[in-house]
């Protein structure tokens, strides 16, 4: 897997979890 999309799924999950908080 490229490091490149590796990085791109992270910042999406941390995303994610950052609006879960949120709420």
């Amino acid at each position: 897997m490229p490091t490149y999309l590796y990085f791109t799924i992270q910042f999406a999950l941390f995303e994610v979890a950052d609006t879960e908080l949120a709420l």
